[in-house]
């Protein structure tokens, strides 16, 4: 109706009966003033996109349902105080309102079900208060958000959150009901502040990224009994010294722990693992483990920089499904490694730098080694004796170490043995 009058500065009228007003003052770059009676206003989306003079709001919208885009781009927009009893869609209704810093909807917000980026870029909002029982997706919904400090709310039907805080970096505590989460993508992602989370997560299933960056998160207590995949959930979170969960469900981990140089010890079930690219790499007082690893096939970098690791235990001494062990154990302090490797055919670096590792126990099994590339680089293993059958790559793969006896049988498949002793 008023789409593109970038001369209309106020607007006062009757509007009682008014049902729809999409896009009704878009881009009405120079509307100041809005004063009119919305009472029954169900549709509203992109009603003021573009409004980028309009300062507040206060008029009374408790029958909208649909609110998408409704005040996008208003880039003057500093309060908004309504009741939003109705609303069910709500994404992308302030995205952009970048001097934003009052949000009131009176505790009417119980039916909202969807809030994709709704508070996208709102870089002046400090603190949300309002009830979501209701809210089942929001995606991106405070991403960017670089001011907020507080967010108190009831989060129970919330399934998808895929960056909903990402960037909120003066956010602090996180303390809300998250039990029905199944996607948490990048959930936190660069929350430099957050040092607190407390939540129920025991339906999350996917959770990449999802504390990426928390460098003050000191720990981490929560059930993540259904997570199937983390890769870089806490990549770089340098604080954290404690974890405490389920991982009894997790497949795949990649960079899972990545860079958390503070992680002293770890002890979880993870008996479904089966990839742990890099898992714990970078992490430098990682001092003891145990879990279960029956299932992990592949384990490359799993603890390469761990340089404080001396506590190597798992349950039934059970590594049968191992692959790949490329690097896994670089540089650590193992003294004794004895578990079962029988399916290991890359062995590429696997104990490389090792210094202390000095025994390898008898359920050691090399029967499918094909690449034992410096596998046991300067290591401190007196003597070495195991069939190797299948053993191709052998350069450097003693190089360096202690060994005075090595024994085995024929070394049939041996293709390249470079500097092997």
């Amino acid at each position: 109706m008023f789409q593109y009058c970038d001369k209309l500065n106020s607007f006062y009228s009757d509007l009682s009966s008014l049902l729809t007003a999409n896009s009704m003052f878009a881009d009405c770059s120079s509307l100041k003033m809005f004063n009119a009676n919305l009472d029954n206003l169900r549709f509203g989306s992109e009603m003021f996109i573009g409004c980028t003079s309009l300062p507040e709001f206060s008029t009374e919208i408790s029958s909208l349902v649909n609110g998408k885009q409704m005040f996008r781009g208003c880039t003057e927009l500093k309060s908004f105080d309504s009741y939003l009893t109705a609303l069910k869609n709500g994404d992308n209704m302030f995205n952009g309102c970048v001097k934003l810093e009052t949000f009131t909807a009176n505790g009417h917000l119980g039916n909202l079900e969807s809030a994709i980026s709704m508070f996208n870029g709102c870089k002046a909002l400090k603190g949300f208060y309002e009830e979501l029982p209701s809210l089942t997706d929001g995606t991106q919904m405070f991403q960017y958000c670089e001011t907020m400090e507080t967010f108190d709310s009831n989060l129970s039907s919330l399934t998808d959150a895929d960056s909903m805080f990402e960037k909120c970096e003066k956010l602090k505590t996180f303390d809300a009901s998250l039990s029905s989460l199944t996607t948490g993508n990048t959930m936190f992602n660069y929350c430099t502040s957050l040092a607190t989370f407390y939540s129920d997560l025991s339906s999350l299933t996917n959770s990449n990224g999802m504390f990426n960056g928390c460098e003050k998160l000191k720990t981490f207590d929560a059930s993540l009994s259904s997570l199937t995949n983390s890769s870089e959930m806490f990549k770089d979170c340098s604080s954290l010294e404690s974890f405490n969960s389920d991982l009894r469900s997790l497949t795949t981990s990649t960079k899972m722990f990545d860079g958390c140089s503070s992680l002293l010890d770890f002890y979880a079930d993870m008996r479904s693992l089966q990839t742990s690219g890099d898992m714990f790499s970078g992490c430098k007082k990682l001092n003891s483990f145990y879990s279960n690893l029956s299932n992990l096939t592949n384990g490359s970098n799993m603890f390469d920089g761990c340089y404080n690791l001396n506590s190597f235990d798992i349950v039934n001494h059970n590594l049968s499904k191992l692959q790949n062990g490329s690097r896994m154990f670089v540089g650590t302090k193992i003294e004794r490694f004895d578990c079962n490797t029988a399916s290991l055919t890359n062995g590429y670096e696997m104990f490389y730098g090792c210094r202390n590792l000095s025994t390898l126990g008898l359920r050691v099994n090399l029967d499918s080694l094909v690449d034992g590339t410096r596998m046991f680089y300067d290591v401190s293993l007196p003597s070495f004796s195991a069939p190797l059958p299948y053993l191709e790559q052998a350069s450097g793969m003693f190089s360096e170490s202690s060994i005075t006896s090595f024994t085995t049988t024929s070394l049939p498949c041996l293709r390249n043995a470079g500097h092997m002793f």
